[in-house]
């Protein structure tokens, strides 16, 4: 089995949030699956997911694969996962709750948030 399998197999299979996220080498095998899209976007997305972020990101390969940018490091691909995986419903449960990227976004920013996913 190759390193990266037994990786996978163990990390990924057990879906390890949180901790793992702040781990360095998590970020750098984040930058190395996906090499095109911003570092600061990848630690970003692995310490609100942890091991899942490959589940956020999917296929994407370019940050226009990632759909609308929101601010904040949010994206339509993020707010896409919450809805389908996380059952997120509102636009409070994603920018305070799960995400905390209220914090950071413009009233008009959080506004286009709430757009979205109202429609």
């Amino acid at each position: 089995m190759s390193v990266q399998a037994e990786f996978d197999r163990l990390v990924l299979g057990a879906q390890v949030t949180g901790q793992l996220a702040q781990d360095h080498a998590w970020d750098a095998e984040l930058q190395r699956r996906y090499p095109a899209l911003p570092a600061d976007l990848l630690r970003a997305l692995a310490h609100r997911h942890g091991t899942r972020a490959v589940a956020v990101l999917g296929d994407a390969r370019t940050t226009a694969d990632l759909g609308t940018d929101f601010g904040a490091g949010l994206t339509e691909r993020e707010l896409c996962y919450l809805q389908r995986e996380e059952w997120a419903s509102t636009v409070d449960d994603v920018l305070w709750r799960r995400t905390k990227c209220g914090l950071s976004l413009t009233p008009a920013a959080r506004e286009r948030v709430r757009e979205y996913m109202e429609r």
